[in-house]
């Protein structure tokens, strides 16, 4: 990675923005999220890449006009979501504290034309398909722009109950860059059960079965080569 390239690039970025806002200053743009993240916070987040990306630590969130006491993380396996200037971050506030029936924010940079990812979210709404939903926010951290994120829930059991489906297993799965791969196993999802891990559970069943993910992986392998067996997925 050219970093000074990337900090360059970053700071005229910076400068056009100044600008457009300047010209631009009767016009309110998108809703705007602000966090603060105490400079202890940010750098103990990434002070043991990845572990410490993980760990929840304290900031602050303005919630319905006041300023909030909440956690704060990074999120993704790979590397991209909290190397570079715009972090995926994920908020959590208090239990007590739970914000339009969620508790979990996800804050997401897109790595491609951030319009490409919303309108992908919102057809699949239109689709009735089992996706979040999301907004396009203007998100400040410490009062600073950090640019255009796409906000949305969190895939857990609340979002299944918000939904209406009661708890069932809830696979996550990422296999391209993944910073935390298990050795001795192929990258391919597909193939790899071990590469998933569990975020919500079916309580009629032990927490280390995996025989539907097994299944339904053995499904997708046979649909690639059999009519009738992708016809039956």
């Amino acid at each position: 990675m050219d970093w000074v390239k990337y900090s360059l690039a970053l700071k005229k970025k910076e400068i056009t923005n100044i600008f457009y806002k300047f010209k631009n200053s009767k016009n309110n743009g998108l809703p705007k999220v602000r966090i603060y993240i105490p400079e202890k916070t940010s750098n103990k987040l990434l002070s043991d890449i990845p572990i410490s990306t993980k760990s929840y630590l304290p900031a602050e969130k303005i919630i319905e006009g006041e300023k909030k006491d909440v956690q704060v993380r990074y999120f993704g396996d790979n590397p991209i979501n909290w190397m570079f200037d715009q972090k995926a971050i994920r908020i959590k506030t208090k239990k007590t504290e739970i914000n339009q029936r969620r508790r979990y924010f996800e804050y997401k940079p897109s790595q491609r034309r951030v319009l490409d990812e919303y309108v992908a979210y919102k057809f699949a709404k239109k689709l009735e398909l089992l996706v979040s939903d999301v907004r396009l926010v203007e998100l400040l951290v410490n009062d600073k722009s950090t640019g255009i994120y796409i906000e949305r829930e969190r895939l857990n059991e609340s979002f299944l109950r918000r939904n209406k489906i009661m708890p069932v297993n809830l696979y996550k799965g990422e296999a391209s860059r993944n910073s935390e791969k298990k050795i001795g196993l192929q990258v391919n999802l597909d193939n790899n059960p071990g590469l998933w891990s569990k975020i919500s559970f079916l309580n009629s069943v032990k927490e280390n079965d995996y025989n539907d993910l097994i299944k339904f992986t053995n499904d997708i392998r046979k649909a690639e080569n059999s009519y009738i067996e992708f016809k039956k997925l």
